[in-house]
């Protein structure tokens, strides 16, 4: 049974990696009408990370067959495009029936694809185990006692920045500030760099990026009263032409999505890492570890199943 449904898991996950897809291409233009600031060319990107890890070769042996048949299910968020989908396919391949509560159309056009009994749209009411994806709320009145439900956490970063970021980390870190227009749960919210260094590079990564990712037509509409305010309070700021993206300096102060503080630090002691989600290049070494976790430039969107949101998730789910 496991090994027809990698078997089934994998056919359908390299379907849906060709952008040419008939009912992938027809799910993304589905989900481009919704509320969430995605564009076609940030889906396909998401998209395409997912896919490409759900047909590796062994990405399933990772994950124990468990006891019995239950019942899981997963309430997947919206923030951003196939939210949750690896937890779900672990737990199915784990032997779970899955129960995925979807809002995006993407996800059910690949579940009709994928055309499984056991993995299907339903109801968080009457599982034995619920993963809540972050960012995502549920009436508790419908949910399992507490140990058998698993809340996936908001994850949202600070970059750190020496000023030796090599062109490349710099258009990673672009990519980790900008995608997804700087929203969702796992946006960077705050940008350390030392005093004194030069903003312009980074202004040019974020400017080359959006040439490969263009904002979303909401955003200038949303960043135009802040950009207003800044600029009538003679505040430090820095915006593209298009309004689609907006950076002040000031103190680390976290601001509303699309809109990252830059903050300065005269020492890698000033900044505030405790408890945090951090960027910073291989060889930025911070004087504590107090953070929760920490990356190089160009990981925030491109989650593996080794990420710690991921993979707790995965484990709770194995410890049946």
């Amino acid at each position: 049974m496991i090994t027809d449904r990698i078997k089934a898991l994998r056919a359908t996950a390299t379907r849906w990696r060709e952008p040419d897809d008939e009912r992938r291409h027809a799910a993304v233009h589905a989900a481009l009408d919704g509320d969430a600031r995605w564009t076609e060319a940030s889906v396909a990107f998401a998209i395409n990370q997912v896919m490409e890890e759900l047909r590796t070769e062994g990405f399933a042996e990772r994950f124990p067959p468990i006891e019995g048949a239950p019942t899981a299910a997963v309430l997947h968020g919206t923030a951003y495009p196939l939210q949750t989908l690896r937890v779900a396919a672990a737990a199915w391949v784990m032997g779970y029936t899955v129960r995925s509560v979807a809002p995006s159309p993407l996800l059910p056009a690949f579940l009709d694809d994928l055309a499984a009994e056991s993995w299907t749209r339903g109801a968080l009411t009457g599982a034995d185990r619920v993963v809540l994806g972050a960012g995502t709320t549920a009436d508790p009145n419908v949910l399992p006692d507490d140990s058998l439900v698993h809340r996936v956490p908001d994850t949202p970063h600070i970059a750190v920045l020496d000023g030796h970021e090599t062109d490349d980390e710099r258009l990673q870190w672009a990519e980790d500030v900008l995608l997804f227009d700087n929203t969702g749960p796992r946006r960077v919210t705050l940008v350390w760099a030392p005093a004194g260094c030069s903003p312009d590079p980074y202004f040019d990564a974020l400017a080359q990026l959006r040439g490969l990712f263009p904002g979303h037509d909401a955003t200038p509409g949303a960043l135009q009263m802040q950009q207003a305010f800044l600029e009538a309070t003679d505040q430090p700021h820095a915006y593209d032409d298009a309004l689609t993206f907006l950076i002040s300096r000031g103190a680390p102060e976290v601001q509303s999505p699309g809109h990252i503080r830059w903050v300065e630090y005269a020492s890698l002691n000033d900044v505030e890492t405790a408890g945090a989600h951090v960027v910073a290049r291989t060889d930025l070494s911070l004087p504590t570890s107090d953070y929760a976790t920490i990356q190089p430039p160009g990981h925030v969107h491109r989650p593996t199943f080794d990420a710690p949101a991921i993979s707790d998730a995965c484990a709770f789910l194995s410890a049946n």
